[in-house]
This record gives structure tokens, sequence and C-alpha cells, in this order.
């Protein structure tokens, strides 16, 4: 977003997870790309039909560093389908993580996120209205996924932003409540994302942990 978006002002349906922009090519998935120059009147295309034919009011894009992060691109393709966009900052997850991420400490990582968010991602002045979607691969993150895990939670806390996640193939969204919860982030702030097949029995829930407890109906979360 290029400037605030009061929740009042959301009056419709909101895709609450989209890659607008996106490179995650490899070299056995070489067309994992939405690229501006040649993919931007298809979404635009998509997006403003989804306006007219049922009142879409927002997007929130969770393309983030490593991913081909590109806030310039959603800003165009905002305006072009007149549809607000919500920018995101932080990092992905094992192999999409970057230099900055395997060399840098947490706190380093999180002043990142804190400068995106604070000032705009770069000089496109962009300032991202969540962190994600950050992610870990396996039951238990690597130790550079887990640096970036607590940088994300650390600038959330600083800022107020909530924390979107990956758990690749379902696994690991336990480890990574710890991760942020043990940083400070307040678990109602981290939707966890990708977790179908994540908890297959009651025994995978290890009793404790108070974001975990049964809640009744109409108890609030905390």
């Amino acid at each position: 977003m290029t400037g605030r978006l009061p929740v009042a002002a959301v009056k419709g349906p909101v895709l609450a997870h989209e890659h607008l922009v996106l490179d995650l090519a490899t070299a056995s998935s070489p067309h994992a790309v939405l690229r501006p120059d040649r993919h931007a009147a298809c979404v635009t295309g998509e997006l403003s039909g989804l306006r007219r034919s049922h009142g879409l009011a927002l997007v929130v894009e969770m393309t983030c560093r490593g991913m081909g992060q590109d806030p310039g691109a959603l800003v165009a393709l905002s305006q072009e389908a007149g549809v607000p966009v919500v920018a995101a900052t932080g990092w992905y997850y094992g192999g999409f993580l970057p230099p900055e991420v395997r060399e840098t400490d947490a706190d380093r990582l999180a002043g990142i996120l804190i400068r995106d968010i604070r000032e705009g991602i770069g000089a496109t002045g962009v300032r991202p209205g969540v962190i994600g979607e950050v992610g870990s691969s396996g039951q238990r993150p690597s130790p550079a996924e887990r640096r970036m895990l607590e940088a994300a939670a650390r600038a959330g806390v600083a800022t107020g932003l909530s924390v979107a996640t990956h758990a690749h193939h379902g696994a690991g969204g336990i480890a990574q409540l710890e991760i942020l919860t043990g940083a400070g982030l307040p678990a109602r702030r981290n939707p966890l994302r990708f977790l179908t097949g994540a908890c297959a029995s009651r025994s995978q829930v290890t009793p404790g942990p108070r974001w975990l407890t049964r809640r009744k109906p109409d108890q609030p979360f905390r």
C-alpha cells in the first residue's frame, strides 16, 4: 500500500493470501513465475472481474524477499484493477532464503523488516501491511529459518503487524508458533498456512501452551 487503508473502508470480500508477482523458478520448476511484463494483463483482468462480479475489496499479496518481490509492480496492478493491494515483507523458507538471512543474526534481520515497514520497501515508498509469508520446511526449522522467524516476530512486536507463516507440506506449524510466541508475538497475530495434514491425530498436539488450549465459543482470544 502507498497509504493507510482503514478497516471500515473494506466493504467486500478479501483475498487473504495471493501472489500477483512471483519468481520461485528452480531447475526442476522453471515456470513458477508471474512476471509483470508478461502476466500483468491476466492478473489485472482477473482482479477487476472479481471486483465487478463479487465486490472484491482487498487483496493481501504475500510475495516477499527471495520470491520475486516487486512493490512497484503491485502499485501498478492495484491501480489498473481498481482493487487495493496490501504488500508484504519477510523471507520465505529453505532454499529460497538469500545470503542475508544465512549470514545475519535475528536482531539485524528484524531491523531490515522494521525499516521496510516504517520507511517503505527500498526506494518505492510502499509500506507493507503484513510480515509474510515466512516459513520453514520440516517439523523443526533450520537455524537460518529459526533466525528469520525470530526476526519476523520481533518486527511484528515492534510495529504491530501480524506474521503470516508457511508450513511447507503441512509440517512444522507447532514449532513456528513456539518460536513466534517465544519472541513475544501474540498467537492471535500469527495466521498459520498450509497446515493440511499437519496434525493427523490428537496425539500430535501436546497439551501445555496456552495458545493450544480449547476455548469456549464465546471466549475471546487473548
